[in-house]
């Protein structure tokens, strides 16, 4: 958050936020219900050869795209129903400007255009004369600007179409290879078409846009490093009009808890020029930490950086910052060429119970903060302590990491690379996009304490793009050389298991995964019957068909896992549930199975937390924000206290003799003494189990025998009680088993192929 003072006035530059009572298409800056200057906003489609307008001027939002403005002019259907995606395709094709009208400009003595997210070829207008033309999608663009008094003020924005010949030729999206195309653009990879999400490249102000003054000195940017011994390194980058003295003034409060303030004050010279830097060093004693949700509390301090020329404030801007230090320890038994993938925060070993995070929207426009914050919450309620962003998505508004910040979740952030088995392009222009790109991703997410490291992207060649790599390891060296860059996903011990799924393997294929970490795995839920109304309306809804396929169900595998625990062919509830229960049968015995084994397993992150449209996917969350069953299966084997059972993935029938080993996980940093387990089948007591728990550990409390009762089908409860109350439940459904193991030819080729890509 940026906040100005002048001539009296205190505005504040944070997040763009709807304002009450305006019209729509108007947007203001806010906070703490003080605004800096509103600028009303249109957008109209441009003809790409003469570029004059087409049709008429539409009201806008920004935050953004153009999708969402021609649908709430009621210019096109809803791309997310039915099969309006493909009818819709045309938007990408034309160009579009976007036209911000600023009205009411205050005093200052300079004038401030900020954008920090623009999709994605764009040409910049203020008052008529164009000031910039960019490429590219995450980097913020700050701009002086001179205003008109007594007059409107109008900016421009103008985006170039991204057309796609393919499709102009007639060939549907669903069969075409983007890769040759998508590699050529550092924008969000999802958008050009994905296996749970729509082709809608689209293009807008997809971030915040702002406008306000400051005075003759601007506080470009504010970096915050920190060590766990109350050490605080500020260095502030300042654009200064004139040459003088000039106070600065830096305060650190607390930001989740209150009581602690220190401020001091420095005598600096500053330079006519844009980019003076000036370095300080302030302690903190005895700081609070900021650790992941499961080990502590997520302690926050907030840090105002004020700088004052002649005797008067010319600008001020806040960062919120953590103290944690994060590290990484090498896993018992790992190959030689395995990185250490054992996480460490503040000295202490944290197992990463995770999901992957991607866009929550594939149009920005319907993209909200309470959406981002109730993904969040879903995301701390299923006990996940992690978020990988994965690199076919985005770099999130700063709305996201806030949130993360303060739920104590930690965020894998990887840069805009996904699925490129080609080389990147290797221009020059490409290699200034891509360091430009990824240097400006560093730079607004570095003071986050919950981003705990960078990586390349998704599922790319590290060979062929040996240049690619490097450029991106530069940039994280140079401007944060204290969080690990790791140049793919997966890298040497980080796997991505799709034997299950892909290649229909069956829990085998989990049970006998020795990589040292699994960043993805997964499998199709179908959402519930009342959300699939939602999007497949009348005959697309059941039997299954083309909306079905449309909206990215993986048909045939998902019957041959659904086959299993129920008859997909009994109608649209009997299929969404048996689906459902697959998915979350195989969530739930992978996961404990790692569990199971930390540290030589170091995480397990599930492909995939939610939607960016409303489809048929690997998400433990549908569109709708609705839990799928594996939601609750999720949140019972990411317990950081865990009950949970090793058994033979076999049929198991009434009056059977059945064994287990019972095991206690913990993650916590504490321990439990004097633990009971009960073990039960068909709400009768089978066996009680006795043992203490030491912190961060994995405890076999023994195995138990006994005679399934006759219960129909049986199930296996176990329940954990210590210190005069519960600490942790758990529940199989025995009867589920899937016998089918992929194919030894397919696992082979499978290694190879990872093998190709990453190592």
């Amino acid at each position: 958050m940026r906040i100005v003072e002048v001539g009296g006035t205190l505005l504040s530059r944070g997040r763009p936020t709807g304002v009450s009572g305006l019209p729509i298409g108007w947007q203001a800056i806010m906070k703490r219900s003080i605004t800096s200057w509103p600028i009303r906003w249109t957008v109209r489609q441009l003809d790409r050869r003469t570029g004059r307008p087409i049709g008429e001027e539409l009201p806008a939002r920004v935050p953004g795209d153009v999708f969402s403005d021609l649908m709430a002019a009621g210019k096109i259907a809803d791309p997310y129903v039915g099969l309006n995606s493909e009818r819709v395709q045309w938007v990408n094709n034309h160009d579009w400007l976007y036209r911000g009208t600023a009205v009411g400009l205050g005093d200052g003595a300079r004038h401030w255009l900020e954008f920090m997210g623009l999709d994605y070829r764009y040409a910049i207008s203020w008052n008529g004369a164009e000031i910039f033309r960019g490429e590219g999608m995450f980097s913020r663009r700050l701009f002086e600007v001179v205003p008109r008094r007594g007059a409107n003020n109008v900016v421009e924005v103008r985006f170039s179409g991204l057309p796609d010949r393919w499709i102009e030729r007639g060939l549907p999206a669903g069969i075409v290879n983007t890769e040759p195309v998508r590699r050529n653009y550092l924008k969000t990879q999802m958008s050009f078409g994905w296996d749970f999400a729509p082709r809608l490249k689209g293009g807008g102000i997809w971030d915040e846009a702002s406008l306000f003054p400051t005075g003759p000195a601007l506080i470009r940017d504010v970096r915050v490093r920190t060590g766990n011994g109350g050490g605080v390194e500020v260095e502030l980058e300042i654009d200064s009009s004139v040459t003088g003295d000039a106070l600065l003034t830096l305060a650190i409060t607390g930001d989740t808890f209150s009581g602690y303030e220190r401020r001091e004050s420095y005598a600096a010279r500053l330079e006519k020029k844009a980019d003076n830097r000036v370095a300080r060093r302030l302690t903190v004693e005895g700081p609070r930490l900021w650790w992941p949700w499961d080990q502590g509390n997520p302690e926050l301090y907030r840090l105002t950086a004020a700088v004052e020329m002649a005797g008067s404030r010319s600008d001020a801007a806040d960062e919120v910052f953590g103290f944690r230090e994060i590290g990484w320890a090498r896993n018992p038994g790992s190959p030689k060429k395995a990185l250490d993938w054992t996480l460490l925060v503040n000295g202490r070993r944290v197992f990463m119970r995770g999901a992957n995070w991607v866009p929550p929207e594939a149009m920005a426009g319907r993209l909200t903060d309470e959406r981002y914050q109730k993904l969040v919450e879903m995301a701390r309620g299923a006990n996940l302590n992690a978020l990988r962003l994965w690199g076919g998505g985005n770099r999130e508004r700063k709305f996201f990491y806030d949130a993360c910040d303060r739920a104590g979740i930690m965020v894998w952030q990887e840069f805009p690379v996904a699925c490129i088995v080609l080389a990147l392009p290797r221009s020059r222009r490409f290699r200034e996009l891509l360091r430009g790109e990824c240097a400006e991703i560093v730079r607004q997410l570095r003071n986050h304490p919950s981003v705990v490291t960078w990586c390349g992207g998704n599922e790319f060649n590290v060979h062929l793009n040996r240049p690619a790599i490097k450029i991106m390891a530069d940039v994280c060296r140079g401007l944060d050389p204290g969080r690990r860059f790791v140049p793919a996903s997966p890298y040497r011990g980080d796997a991505h298991n799709w034997l299950v799924w892909h290649l229909k393997g069956n829990l085998s294929d989990y049970f006998s995964d020795r990589s040292q970490l699994v960043s993805e795995f997964g499998l199709q839920g179908p959402p519930d019957a009342q959300s699939l109304r939602e999007f497949l309306p009348g005959e697309l809804l059941w039997p299954i068909g083309k909306g079905w396929k449309h909206h990215h169900q993986g048909l045939g595998k998902m019957e041959k896992y659904a086959r299993r625990f129920g008859d997909p062919d009994a109608g649209l509830d009997e299929f969404v549930r048996a689906g459902q229960e697959a998915q979350a049968h195989f969530l739930q015995r992978g996961i404990e199975h790692w569990r199971r084994h930390k540290y030589e397993k170091s995480g397990a992150l599930i492909w995939q937390l939610s939607d960016p449209w409303p489809c048929i996917s690997w998400s433990l969350v549908d569109y709708y924000l609705k839990p799928k069953r594996a939601y609750e299966a999720v949140r019972l084997a990411f317990q950081p206290l865990l009950v949970t059972a090793e058994f033979d993935d076999k049929l198991r029938r009434p009056g059977e003799n059945f064994s287990a080993r019972v095991f206690l996980v913990n993650d916590l940093p504490r321990s439990f003494a004097g633990v009971e387990v009960e073990v039960g089948a068909a709400g009768k007591a089978a066996a009680i189990l006795r043992g203490d728990v030491a912190p961060d550990s994995v405890v076999d409390l023994g195995e138990v025998s006994f005679t399934l009762p006759d219960e129909v089908p049986p199930v296996l409860t176990l329940l954990a009680r210590a210190e005069g109350g519960e600490i942790s439940r758990n529940r199989y459904q025995l009867s589920f088993h899937d016998p089918e193991r992929s194919s030894l030819l397919g696992r082979r080729l499978f290694r190879r192929w990872w093998q190709f890509l990453s190592e």
